[in-house]
């Protein structure tokens, strides 16, 4: 199942890639740009979170406290 997603999203990916030109034609600079915009926030809230759940998961595993019994 696993080979079979990864196929899948190759294959979006290709299309997307192929498709490149004429989304640049509709959307423009200033689509592309917005676009850009959008997913670096997008990626910096997810890198967010990570750090959040890792201090998170951090904080609640009783190793890290080796004074709490």
């Amino acid at each position: 199942m696993v080979v079979i997603d990864i196929l899948l999203v190759a294959y979006i990916s290709w299309l997307t890639l192929r498709a490149s030109t004429k989304l640049y034609r509709l959307l423009g600079e200033d689509g592309i740009s917005a676009i850009s915009r959008i997913m670096g926030f997008m990626l910096i809230c997810i890198g967010g979170q990570f750090v959040i759940n890792g201090i998170g998961n951090l904080l609640h595993d009783p190793a890290f406290w080796p004074l709490a019994k």
